[in-house]
């Protein structure tokens, strides 16, 4: 069984609105709201209920049309203009039921009994299109050749329109928006188990349709100090430290700034299988070893000469250099063979 909820019923407040001038009309109106006229149905009490995709966007007004002596107004149709303000007075023209701000029409309201009821922006009247997150609307009536009448009547809200301002009692400024720039002030958690090994498929996706080169995509900061940042082409910038327990791949080039440790324990190992396309300094001088006695490395090779104040060799082989050995003290406790400088 279908059934309609009824509108809110309208009392007429006790506030006579007067003319500026000396009009013929003087008007007791209604509540002015915006509500939402609603159409349900009793059925299964389990089942669920949505959300209706859109909203009429009309405004119910009811009012009394008296003259300028307190008489009721005759049976008539009337022309009548309605505007809506953002100001009690004076202030700027928002919407007109017809025409243009700059030359507002009025439409043609039957009155019975003085009473009249419109629904502004229904059949031939402009669309109202304004933001009602704004509490500063103002309607302004005229009728006929009077002046505008006074005060203008504000636009509010039916008591249960109160909830539309929050969702489940949360205030709008609680959620993320998806079409500007929002600010979480506490931990957001995704929880969305990946499904699969697509960039896709993660339960964080950052995907715009084009980003400029170098540009940021994915940044952290603290107090707008840059701690960590992944860019356009995919590259990855880290004010810290950066800790894997497992492998780490790069594929292109990495660069590091600062301090690389890489290991924790003798039993960690490095291996290599690119190439090493510069010079390799130690941090101090004549300080550090390549290898150590019972770690050493089986072969050195050099096409140049070896430098150093003192070279010693040592084991049971020979050691042979097709360059030069520049060195202040030269030791060697088996064969040395040394051919060219």
């Amino acid at each position: 069984m279908s059934v309609d909820f009824l509108r809110p019923k309208f009392k007429l407040s006790k506030k006579r609105i007067q003319n500026l001038g000396h009009g013929m009309f003087v008007l007791f109106v209604s509540t002015l709201v915006v509500g939402i006229t609603l159409l349900g149905f009793y059925g299964n009490l389990t089942g669920n209920t949505k959300a209706a995709e859109g909203i009429n966007k009309q405004i119910s007004y009811q009012g009394k049309l008296l003259t300028s002596t307190g008489a009721v107004a005759e049976d008539a149709n009337y022309n009548i203009k309605f505007v809506i303000y953002d100001s009690a007075t004076l202030g700027t023209c928002l919407w007109t039921v017809s025409g243009l701000c700059e030359t507002p029409d009025s439409i043609n309201v039957e009155v019975a009994n003085g009473y009249f009821s419109v629904l502004l922006g229904g059949t031939g009247h402009n669309a109202i299109n304004l933001d009602f997150n704004d509490d500063t609307y103002w309607l302004g009536i005229t009728v006929g050749s009077d002046d505008e009448m006074t005060p203008r009547k504000r636009i509010g809200a039916a008591g249960y329109a109160f909830n539309a301002d929050t969702l489940d009692g949360l205030d709008s400024t609680s959620f993320l928006r998806t079409n500007a720039v929002s600010t979480s002030t506490s931990q957001t958690v995704f929880a969305t188990v990946p499904d699969g090994l697509g960039v896709h498929q993660g339960s964080l996706y950052v995907n715009p349709s084009s980003a400029s080169t170098n540009y940021a995509m994915l940044g952290v900061a603290v107090a707008g100090v840059e701690k960590l940042r992944i860019d356009s082409e995919g590259d990855l910038f880290t004010a810290g430290s950066l800790n894997t327990s497992s492998t780490l791949l790069a594929d292109g080039l990495a660069t590091f700034y600062g301090s690389v440790d890489i290991g924790n324990d003798t039993s960690d190992t490095l291996t290599i299988t690119a190439r090493i396309d510069s010079d390799v300094d130690p941090a101090t001088n004549n300080y550090y070893d390549i290898g150590q006695f019972d770690d050493a490395w089986k072969d050195i090779y050099a096409s140049g000469t070896i430098y150093g104040n003192t070279a010693s060799f040592s084991g049971t082989g020979t050691s042979t250099f097709s360059g030069g050995i520049q060195a202040s003290h030269l030791y060697t406790t088996d064969g040395l063979t040394v051919v060219g400088g």
